[in-house]
């Protein structure tokens, strides 16, 4: 079974060997069931695409248990996958014209420690969004380093341009608004919110988003400021 595999793995990529390290995961589940082709109770890549998930959801669910315990598959908890992996993608995204620095030494320091511990992936996927939500002077250019450098193990292709990605968050958050097409009214309501939070007063901030909200907008924070997306 596994010989087959690493033939298989080997051939496609022309590496040999592909891997030093061969490591088998504990059992999925499919809905609290185990899988079984023969009762029919599989589901396939091809089925995830068609229900309009993006295939890197799936591995961003895999990382968040580790290969030492059992997972279960349920469409639910691949839609949460699928709206994390799509905001770290827009994350990402908002610093496309940031030069990537020197990851941030504190945060690549820990996360070594995370995936040296028996390959802690949920442990080094959390470490990913403490980052994102670190509130220290770390700046764009180290904050896209970091998330480059951890992702070279996570493999969600954050180096990469992705159109899919983009035309799933388009759909399921809605489209960027562009500076010079803010409403007034609105513009006045983000400018009111950011002054709220350079101030830490995060409960008037919160109902200006909330207010944001109600006009049908998405308010997302990122290092280069809020942005604007119209659902």
């Amino acid at each position: 079974h596994h010989n087959n595999e690493i033939a298989q793995s080997e051939a496609a990529t022309g590496k040999r060997p592909l891997s030093r390290f061969w490591l088998h995961r504990a059992h999925v589940q499919l809905e609290g069931a185990k899988i079984a082709k023969s009762e029919g109770n599989v589901v396939y890549l091809s089925d995830i695409i068609e229900r309009g998930f993006h295939p890197l959801a799936l591995r961003y669910l895999y990382l968040g248990a580790n290969y030492r315990t059992a997972s279960n598959f349920s469409w639910e908890a691949l839609e949460a996958s699928q709206n994390a992996f799509l905001k770290l993608r827009r994350y990402i995204d908002s610093l496309r014209e940031v030069q990537a620095g020197v990851p941030p030494q504190e945060y690549r320091k820990r996360w070594h420690e995370r995936l040296n511990d028996d390959l802690d992936t949920p442990g080094a996927l959390a470490m990913l969004w403490e980052l994102l939500r670190d509130e220290k002077e770390i700046s764009k250019e180290e904050l896209k380093g970091g998330l480059l450098d951890i992702d070279r193990v996570l493999g969600l292709g954050l180096d990469k341009e992705d159109r899919n990605a983009e035309a799933l968050w388009a759909k399921l958050f809605g489209a960027l608004v562009e500076e010079d097409a803010i409403p007034e009214r609105v513009k006045n309501l983000l400018d009111a919110r950011e002054a709220a939070r350079k101030e830490s007063n995060w409960q008037h901030a919160d109902s200006l988003r909330k207010e944001i909200e109600m006009l049908g907008y998405t308010v997302e924070d990122t290092p280069a400021g809020a942005r604007l997306f119209r659902r």
